[in-house]
């Protein structure tokens, strides 16, 4: 499927005609050097008859027709997670964190999750180390902007903890490194107008973490430990609540050390 791990060799032809615009033939042979002329060739004529794509002399286009369609189909409201109301709770559970960061991130994108400001509270913030989501990571903190102010609580102030702030810390993301809050350190928490999402992690993982965040402080090296741990199979739970006065109580307890400007 386009823009997944797995891409069938249409995937890539439509991919390469998004990207870079209209191709030949040859430029097609020379971009997907791993595929023959004829499966080249077999594709393009499905595609064709598909309505996806449109032949012009020697190059092959997009049909605007079709990109369209799937534009008005991709911007029409869609509904992630049922809607919740106040007091009600719902539960997922995951094998990794990949899948719930991917689950997180759909949330964000789809607009759930779409007042200002944002507060976290992570005991480490370890997404960007899980296998194949840094990328994902980066693109979240390029996103932010006057209208999405986040405030980012880390409940530790190793090394790893520091560089993180260092190297992300903006006009837009303010991050505070508190080893002293009094929060539990299984609980990754978002809070965002009255919807609070918990990723609860089991106690054991967590004092691995902090076992090897503290060892990064004498053996860089360790950091692919970190993030071979990352991406085991690990239980993890997200909640997903709206519950006003948790947040209030909460965001006092985060916000203390910010200056939150209206």
């Amino acid at each position: 499927m386009l823009y997944t791990n797995i891409e069938k060799i249409d995937d890539r032809i439509v991919k390469k005609l998004l990207e870079n615009g209209p191709h030949t033939i040859a430029q097609f042979e020379s971009s997907l050097n791993d595929k023959s002329r004829r499966a080249i060739f077999k594709s393009l004529r499905q595609l064709i008859d598909n309505g996806v794509v449109i032949k012009v002399k020697q190059s092959y286009l997009l049909n605007e027709e079709w990109v369209g369609q799937v534009r008005q189909a991709i911007d029409k409201d869609r509904i992630v997670i049922p809607e919740i109301s106040p007091g009600d709770k719902i539960t997922y559970e995951f094998k990794s964190l990949v899948k719930v960061d991917e689950l997180w991130k759909s949330l964000y994108l789809s607009g759930y999750m779409n007042s200002s400001p944002t507060v976290f509270y992570n005991s480490h913030n370890i997404w960007p180390l899980v296998p194949g989501r840094q990328a994902s990571e980066e693109l979240y903190y390029q996103s932010l902007r006057p209208n999405k102010k986040t405030y980012f609580v880390i409940g530790s102030n190793t090394k790893l903890d520091q560089i993180f702030k260092k190297e992300n810390e903006s006009r837009y993301l303010k991050i505070n490194l508190d080893s002293e809050i009094n929060l539990d350190r299984r609980h990754f928490i978002t809070i965002n107008g009255n919807i609070i999402v918990q990723v609860i992690l089991p106690l054991y993982f967590i004092q691995k973490i902090d076992h090897l965040y503290q060892a990064y402080e004498n053996d860089p090296s360790v950091i692919k430990r970190i993030k071979q741990l990352l991406g085991t199979e690990v239980k993890v739970k997200m909640t997903i609540k709206q519950k006003e006065k948790k947040v209030i109580k909460l965001q006092k307890q985060l916000l203390k050390n910010f200056y939150v400007e209206n």
